[in-house]
This record gives C-alpha cells, structure tokens and sequence, in this order.
C-alpha cells in the first residue's frame, strides 16, 4: 500500500517515497506538496529495514551447503528489499 498524506489525503509516488528511505544522507523527511505537510518514516519502519538488510547473512553458512553463491544472493535479495520498501514502511506526522 503507497503511503498517503496524512492531512489531504494525495498519494505520494512510488519515486518520492523511494527516495525518502535510500538517500545518500539517511532517512529524508518527506512533504505533501498540496498540504506541505511534513512527514518522517517512524521508527518501527527504520527498524524492520533494519534487521531486513543483513537477514541473509544470518543463514549464510546454509546457503553455502546449497552451493548457492553468496554474493549473487545477497544482491539480489538486496535489490528486492529496495524495490519493496515504499510498500513495507509507514510515516508519522513532524510536530
């Protein structure tokens, strides 16, 4: 589910919210351009991407015995959890 503005209710896209999460600077705030209402992704949200980014490395000597390679896994997993964090985190009201 793409993220809502909590005041005016506008869909923010795929690509602001993409952006708020995986800036160079950390997690951005992000604003409502019909409302300019200021949002920040709560801290649940920075906590399940959190443990998501090094959870393959937990199971890595498994993967090993599969003869999986490692560093193809992990970019791949690392890909699908950047293309699905929009969908995954939640935003609270700046006060």
């Amino acid at each position: 589910m793409i993220q809502k503005c909590i005041k005016c209710k506008r869909n923010f896209s795929y690509v602001e919210l993409l952006f708020s999460i995986w800036s160079f600077c950390g997690y951005k705030r992000i604003e409502c351009k019909n409302c300019n209402v200021a949002l920040k992704i709560n801290n649940v949200s920075r906590l399940i991407i959190a443990v998501l980014i090094p959870l393959p490395l937990l199971v890595q000597t498994y993967l090993f015995k599969l003869g999986i390679n490692i560093l193809v896994f992990y970019l791949l997993y690392l890909s699908f959890i950047i293309v699905l964090s929009p969908l995954i985190v939640r935003y609270k009201l700046i006060e």
